[in-house]
C-alpha cells in the first residue's frame, strides 16, 4: 500500500482564526476560584482556558470533577466546539439517531475527524472514551492526518510502545512530538487508558497552543494578501541540500532546443509542507498536492495513447489558481528516491483543444475539470483561474517518489531564474 497516497489534506492555518486569537488561547488563566475542585489541580489553568472558549462547563455544584472520565459524545462536543466546526444534522451510526450527541458524532464524520470504519455501525457514545482514540481524533483535527499514517509502524518514545496498534503510532508521534499530548513520568502512554476531563481539556489546548505557534510562525511570511509568498521563505542552495547532481538537471539551453529562445536556470530551493498551504509561488496559488492511484482514476482499464498505453500509471496532482497569465505545462516536476536519485522529470499535462471529443479525454476533463485545455494551433491556455496541473508516472516509480521539485520555465525569450519549491512525500 503507497504511504504516500491522497496527502491533499492542507493543515489550514486559517481555522485558528475562528477558533480563537493567540491573546484567548495562550492567556494563562486558572479558574480555582471558579470551581472548588480546581484550585491545587494540575490541570487548572488548562481547563480554565478551555471553560473561558465556552467549549466545557462544570457542575451545578460549583465543581468541575477534572479527574472523572469522559465519554466519546462529550468529547465529540468538545472537539466539534473547539474547532469550530459548523454543525452537521444527520447520524452517522446505529446507536446515535436518537442520541442527544447525534449531530456533534456526525459532524465529526463529515470532517474526518471520527473516521467510521474505525467503529463499525456502532460508535458507542456513552463509552469513555481512551487516549488513543483522543489522540487520533486531535491529530486529524489539526490537519496532520496524511504525516500520520506515513508513520504507521514507527516506534514511540514511549516505553508500552507494543500496547500502541502499529497501525495507530503516526498519531501517538505526531501528538507527542507537537506537545499535543503528553505521556506520564513512568515513560508509559497508556493508549487504552480512559481519559479524564483534565487530560482531555490539555490536549485541546495544547491543540489550539499549536496552531496559534502555526499562524504566528506563518505571519513573517505572508503577503498584504494573506497568502504565504515563496518570495518570503528561507532557501537553501542545492549543495546545501545535497541535490547538487539534481541542478544540472533543470537547466534549460537554448541551444539544445529547437524552437525555445531562453534559458532556465534554477535558484534556491525552498522547502514546503502543508502548514504553508495555500502558498504564492510563480503566478500559481499552491493549494493542494497528492498522489491518486491508478486504482483510482478514469484511466484504470484504458488503452489509450495518451494516458499510459494500459499500463498502471499514478497521477501526482497539484491543485491551485493561477493568479495572472501563465503556461500550465511549463511547471515542470522532478521526482526523486530516497536517496534523492532522479525518477523521472515530467512537464504538466495537458487536453489538447483539437481532441476535446476524445472519450478518454472527456473522461478526464470530468475528473479533472480544471485541467487545461490548448488553444487550437496556438499553444496551452495562459489564462488565470483555477488549474489542475498533472503528471504522469508508472506506479512502479510513483511507488519509489519520496521528493517532488516543482518549478516555473515559462519565461521564453530572456534568461530566466526562479526557486524551486521541495516537496516531500510520506
Amino acid at each position: 500500500m503507497k504511504k504516500h497516497r491522497y496527502i491533499a489534506v492542507m493543515v489550514t492555518v486559517m481555522l485558528l482564526i475562528s477558533v480563537a486569537g493567540p491573546s484567548q488561547v495562550l492567556a494563562d488563566t486558572g479558574i480555582g476560584g471558579r470551581f472548588t475542585d480546581m484550585g491545587s489541580h494540575w490541570g487548572d489553568v488548562t481547563v480554565g482556558k478551555l471553560v473561558g472558549l465556552g467549549v466545557i462547563n462544570g457542575y451545578g455544584d460549583g465543581t468541575f470533577k477534572p479527574d472523572n472520565t469522559i465519554t466519546r459524545a462529550e468529547f465529540s462536543t468538545i472537539i466539534r466546539k473547539a474547532f469550530k466546526y459548523d454543525e452537521v444534522i444527520g447520524n452517522s451510526f446505529d446507536d446515535t439517531s436518537n442520541h442527544w450527541a447525534k449531530n456533534e458524532v456526525h459532524t465529526l464524520v463529515e470532517a474526518g475527524v471520527i473516521d467510521k470504519s474505525e467503529y463499525g455501525a456502532s460508535y458507542m457514545p456513552d463509552k469513555n472514551i481512551t487516549r488513543l482514540e483522543m489522540a487520533k481524533m486531535i491529530v486529524r483535527a489539526v490537519g496532520m492526518v496524511e504525516q500520520a499514517e506515513g508513520m504507521a509502524g514507527d516506534n514511540t518514545k514511549f516505553v508500552d510502545n507494543n500496547d500502541i496498534p502499529s497501525q495507530d503510532r503516526g498519531y501517538i508521534i505526531i501528538a507527542s512530538d507537537n506537545g499535543i499530548i503528553n505521556g506520564y513520568p513512568d515513560l508509559t502512554f497508556k493508549p487504552y487508558g480512559e481519559a479524564t476531563r483534565a487530560e482531555a481539556s490539555t490536549m485541546v489546548i495544547n491543540a489550539l497552543d499549536y496552531l496559534t505557534g502555526i499562524e504566528e510562525e506563518m505571519e513573517q511570511y505572508r503577503n498584504g494578501d494573506g497568502l504565504v509568498d515563496a518570495n518570503k521563505l528561507p532557501g537553501k542552495s542545492f549543495e546545501e541540500e545535497g541535490l547538487a547532481d539534481i541542478e544540472d538537471r533543470l537547466v534549460i539551453d537554448e541551444r539544445i532546443l529547437v524552437n525555445y529562445d531562453g534559458t532556465y536556470h534554477p535558484k534556491d530551493i525552498i522547502e514546503v509542507d502543508k502548514k504553508l498551504l495555500p502558498l504564492k509561488y510563480e503566478g500559481l496559488k499552491l493549494e493542494s498536492y497528492r498522489f491518486d492511484a491508478y486504482e483510482d482514476t478514469f484511466i484504470k482499464g484504458t488503452n489509450a495513447f495518451y494516458w499510459g498505453l494500459g499500463r498502471p500509471v499514478d497521477l501526482f496532482i497539484v491543485e491551485g489558481e493561477l493568479l495572472d497569465e501563465r503556461d500550465p505545462a511549463c511547471y515542470t516536476a522532478v521526482f526523486l528516491d530516497k536517496n534523492n536519485n532522479l525518477i523521472v522529470k515530467k512537464t504538466a499535462l495537458y487536453i489538447a483543444g483539437n481532441q476535446l471529443n476524445d472519450p478518454m479525454n472527456k473522461k478526464a476533463l470530468e475528473n479533472y475539470p480544471n485541467l487545461p485545455v490548448s488553444k487550437y494551433q496556438i499553444g496551452t491556455l495562459r489564462d488565470s483561474g483555477k488549474v489542475t496541473l498533472m503528471y504522469m508516472l508508472s506506479s512502479e516509480d510513483a511507488d519509489k517518489v519520496k521528493t517532488v521539485l516543482l518549478y516555473y520555465t515559462g519565461h521564453e525569450g530572456k534568461p530566466y531564474k526562479s526557486d524551486v519549491l521541495k516537496i516531500k512525500i510520506d
